[in-house]
């Protein structure tokens, strides 16, 4: 149980009720709130991963429940852009298509190997570019958003690719590794 409730899986499920009033202040158009919401989730994301590698409390739960609050948080924001015609209706299809397709491949390789692909460098980068995208889109800053929603996907497509070929790598070298013990 304790490898469940240590500090940086509290912060991720912290962030998880953080999209309870983000949401609401969303809804609502109070968007300087929603983007200072949005601010602490981001650092509660940042110290989750600082105390997991600084205090060796990296967990499975922990690698599976920070991306989950990750895209929780992500998914809310753009249903609510959505409704309010905020947002383009593509630009959420390859948001929520990569992390579908990101969510399913990484459940299929668990079970295949075990364990969960970590995140990486440019994974964080995808999420926090993302991060300011939809902080400008909120706040309407228009010129801004428009840039970084093309950034924000090129960066979501190449995070995407990266994902996938490491995947794969690491599903042929275990594939590889069975072959060799056996």
């Amino acid at each position: 149980m304790s490898k469940i409730w240590n500090l940086p899986n509290t912060l991720s499920m912290f962030r998880i009720l953080l999209v309870i009033p983000m949401g609401i202040a969303l809804w609502e158009q109070e968007n300087v709130i929603a983007v200072l919401i949005g601010f602490l989730s981001s650092i509660t994301d940042n110290l989750d991963g600082y105390f997991a590698r600084r205090f060796n409390q990296i967990t499975e739960f922990g690698k599976i429940i920070d991306p989950l609050s990750d895209k929780l948080f992500v998914g809310v924001i753009v249903i609510i852009l959505l409704i309010q015609g905020r947002m383009p209706v593509w630009f959420a299809g390859v948001i929520w298509g990569r992390d579908l397709l990101l969510m399913l491949g990484g459940i299929w390789a668990a079970k295949k190997i075990g364990w969960v692909l970590p995140s990486n460098a440019l994974g964080k980068m995808t999420v926090t570019a993302l991060g300011f995208t939809l902080m400008f889109i909120i706040l309407n800053i228009k010129i801004v958003a428009f840039w970084g929603i093309w950034f924000s996907t090129s960066l979501l497509v190449i995070s995407f690719i990266y994902y996938l070929v490491r995947m794969l790598a690491v599903l042929k070298r275990s594939s590889y590794e069975k072959k060799q013990a056996q």
